[in-house]
């Protein structure tokens, strides 16, 4: 009877949790801004009031620039004062999820060869987003962290797991990260006639969380009971 018992206990431990089985998901990120009309390429847009929806990235170039502030249609990670990039991803999929790994990749085209040649570093900065990707020169302090990366033209992949896992740890339905060179090089892929040139993804390996299965525990409690009770009918 208490052998009987046990084994039904390990029974009940055994379907305590949901086993769990990670699973890759692959966010797309094309260039989503709207630009002004007639602009030369890159196109630019000059009301930095607008926000824009969906997966996707858009083009920043500082005030010096033009004189002005301005989106624009290219994914720039030039020298700290030219252009940056900032992207928003859903990411409420991810919900009670684990993430196991994360991947940013983009493909840089063109160098400036006034900015000279070699590696190019760059900054990736993780913080809450809202779904209404507006105007961000620079990243906001209450953020995730950044991690940095030494990048060079054609296709690069920078390990962001830690600000995505962050993301959905704190159960953020949108990621936003805000890219920036930290050198004085000119990397940048134009996106005027290709929204998706850059061919920015996201990928990212997650589990579900290992959750106890209620009617499980429930079975566990019952043996716990019942094997006391054979015990001490054993002990009379």
């Amino acid at each position: 009877m208490i052998r009987g018992l046990a084994a039904l206990l390990c029974l009940a431990l055994g379907g305590a949790a949901v086993p769990a089985r990670a699973a890759s998901y692959t966010f797309v990120l094309p260039d989503i801004g709207v630009y002004d009309a007639g602009t030369a390429a890159p196109a630019t847009a000059v009301d930095t009031g607008q926000t824009f929806a969906g997966d996707g990235f858009v083009g920043l170039y500082a005030a010096g620039i033009y004189g002005y502030p301005a989106f624009a249609s290219l994914f720039g990670v030039e020298q700290n004062d030219f252009s940056r990039t900032i992207a928003q991803i859903g990411i409420a999929v991810l919900d009670g999820m684990q993430v196991l790994g994360a991947t940013l990749g983009f493909y840089l085209e063109t160098r400036e060869p006034f900015g000279g040649a070699g590696l190019h570093g760059v900054e990736i900065t993780g913080y809450a987003g809202s779904g209404a990707l507006g105007y961000a020169w620079n990243a906001p302090d209450d953020n995730y962290g950044s991690v940095n990366a030494w990048v060079d033209l054609g296709s690069n992949s920078v390990d962001v797991t830690a600000l995505v896992a962050a993301a959905v740890s704190h159960g953020d339905a949108w990621l936003n990260l805000h890219l920036r060179g930290s050198d004085e090089l000119y990397l940048y892929t134009r996106t005027e006639d290709d929204r998706d040139a850059a061919d920015l993804r996201l990928f990212v390996i997650a589990e579900p969380l290992v959750v106890p299965v209620p009617s499980a525990w429930a079975g566990f409690a019952g043996a716990l009971l019942a094997l006391a009770g054979a015990r001490r009918r054993a002990a009379a």
